[in-house]
């Protein structure tokens, strides 16, 4: 089979990765094609990320509705004559001419986080268009992002599919990176909490660094590192006049799971979330969620078992979050941080999410 995945650019977010990852794993049986629509920078995901294997195209894009795209995507979608072509975001939209031409195709739309937010208005209008046109299988990442598909675009589209992370495995800077935080801790009890998260309004880490300094006034004994990259420098200027000396930013790092492989508890404060990546990744390496109750996070996290959910987006809600983190005894969390990892591997792992990819692809193309 062969497989056209199509996306707007491999910038660093989650649903890039899961687009990346997913492809890696198809990669092993399918023959695929993974189509950016812009041209690869090195602020995005590096490409030794991608399996050798996996077709990689660029396409140019430039900022704001490019006509020519529609052409140069269809003649590239014409070269391959895929079986499949999984769109996501934008990736819908400039394929449009293709797949109303070839009505044989599967046609898979990802959506990866609240509809309102996964495409602008206009988009989702034409969408409604385009569905009317032809058949295309909307699939959501989540049980709460299902809802609001359904709520735009019919009933009828409730599919979903957990996204899925690989394993990820520490490198060999980790003894070097296990120095740098044992570096940045005041003592050696000092707890070490992450967040891992582009810094932007959706991720509201001023929830987050508001939190840590009412936990640093009340005395608790950690430290908070930030990982991620710069994309709002409005929201980094407040969080500069936020920070404690207790809290790193580091920006962003390739290697997570070094990090991840160093501290005791993962944060997530964002407004909203599809399902969360990052969350899952911080799962699979055995670290302790605490997060706000974002979007499809509450289907990742089971509060009390495998993490811990805040009761809302405040600050006194998530510092009472943390706080329940600290109450535990060194048995509790060990469990609770085997509860998570054992959450990953039954529910949230590439090798799930890929499978059943591959069963819709059968079943809704003319592969056989």
């Amino acid at each position: 089979m062969k497989i056209a995945v199509v996306i707007p650019d491999l910038a660093c977010g989650g649903a890039e990765k899961l687009c990346m990852n997913l492809c890696n794993y198809l990669v092993a049986t399918q023959e695929v094609f993974l189509i950016s629509l812009c041209k690869h920078t090195k602020e995005m995901y590096p490409l030794y990320l991608l399996d050798s294997k996996v077709n990689l195209i660029t396409l140019s894009k430039h900022s704001g509705l490019n006509r020519e795209l529609f052409i140069r995507l269809y003649r590239a979608l014409e070269s391959i004559k895929p079986s499949v072509i999984h769109a996501n975001m934008a990736g819908l939209l400039y394929s449009a001419p293709y797949i109303l031409k070839h009505r044989q195709l599967g046609v898979f739309y990802t959506v990866h986080t609240f509809v309102k937010a996964d495409t602008p208005l206009w988009y989702r209008y034409f969408y409604l268009c385009l569905l009317k046109l032809r058949r295309v299988e909307i699939v959501a990442n989540s049980k709460a992002v299902s809802k609001t598909v359904q709520k735009v675009y019919g009933k009828a589209y409730d599919k979903y599919i957990h996204i899925g992370s690989r394993n990820l495995s520490i490198t060999e800077n980790y003894w070097r990176v296990k120095q740098e935080v044992a570096n940045y801790k005041p003592s050696k009890g000092t707890q070490v909490f992450i967040h891992l998260a582009r810094i932007a309004p959706v991720k509201n880490q001023l929830l987050l660094y508001k939190s840590f300094n009412q936990l640093f006034e009340e005395g608790y004994d950690v430290i908070l590192l930030v990982l991620g990259q710069m994309q709002s420098k409005s929201i980094f200027h407040q969080l500069t006049k936020l920070a404690h000396p207790r809290i790193f930013f580091l920006g962003r790092k390739e290697n997570i799971a070094d990090y991840l492989a160093t501290v005791d508890a993962f944060c997530l404060t964002s407004d909203y979330e599809g399902l969360s990546l990052a969350t899952i990744e911080a799962m699979s390496m055995r670290v302790i969620p605490i997060c706000t109750p974002a979007g499809g996070v509450g289907e990742v996290v089971k509060d009390g078992y495998s993490g811990f959910l805040s009761e809302d987006h405040t600050v006194g809600g998530y510092v009472n979050a943390v706080k329940r983190y600290f109450s535990l005894n060194d048995r509790d969390k060990e469990l609770m941080r085997e509860n998570a990892f054992r959450t990953y591997k039954k529910d949230f792992t590439i090798e799930q999410c890929g499978e059943q990819y591959l069963k819709l692809y059968k079943v809704y193309s003319n592969y056989s």
